[in-house]
């Protein structure tokens, strides 16, 4: 019988950016805190996102090692920079590890690297030297220690083309951003999203 599976969930805490105040009162600009989601087996593991700056991505890598399991993928929920940026420090630590993402996703983060400059404006030296995007993954499903992993695709969300990737065998669903600060995204135009930002 196959061992369950079992979930954890980095958050890299809110942090300051570099711009303009829309307003002059209120907090300091800030970016939300942003998660990342660590299924696992007995020997492997699959990571859900990765992160924004080197020094978080490097933080998050660290953690992924500390969980001794061989990453074996590396899944993208949405074509937002803040979701693949971190992605080269990863397969440096994990190099054997697959990153994928849909090809609609793909597509996104392909249009989203022209615009690289104003996210560099944000948070200036702090993003990774190289970006790397995930492979096109065609699929609906990929197998961690032979369970499934479904790829739920939401339609338009916090992005065009998002997703979400649901793990029957644990009854989680983790939402990428269907789902976060008390909004729900809408799938289409009449369908509320029902996955959360992180894991539900």
């Amino acid at each position: 019988m196959t061992a369950p599976l079992s979930v954890n969930v980095f958050t890299a805490p809110e942090k300051a950016v570099v711009g303009e105040r829309h307003r002059p009162f209120g907090p300091p600009m800030a970016w939300d805190p942003i998660t990342s989601t660590l299924i696992f087996g007995e020997n492997d593991a699959v990571l859900v996102d990765t992160l924004t700056t080197t020094a978080e991505t490097e933080a998050l890598a660290g953690w992924v090692a500390l969980h001794h399991r061989n990453l074996t993928r590396i899944y993208i929920t949405h074509g937002h920079i803040d979701h693949f940026a971190g992605l080269s420090v990863l397969l440096q630590r994990f190099p054997n590890a697959r990153a994928i993402a849909t090809p609609k996703s793909v597509e996104l983060m392909h249009k989203q690297t022209p615009r690289l400059s104003a996210f560099h404006k944000l948070w200036p030296g702090q993003l990774p030297a190289a970006i790397t995007l995930p492979e096109p993954y065609d699929e609906d499903v990929f197998t961690l220690e032979g369970q499934e992993l479904r790829i739920i695709k939401q339609g338009r969300t916090d992005a065009v083309d998002g997703t979400s990737l649901h793990v029957p065998q644990i009854d989680l669903v983790v939402g990428g951003d269907v789902l976060y600060n008390q909004c729900h995204m809408y799938i289409g135009d009449t369908t509320p999203a029902t996955a959360s930002s992180t894991t539900l």
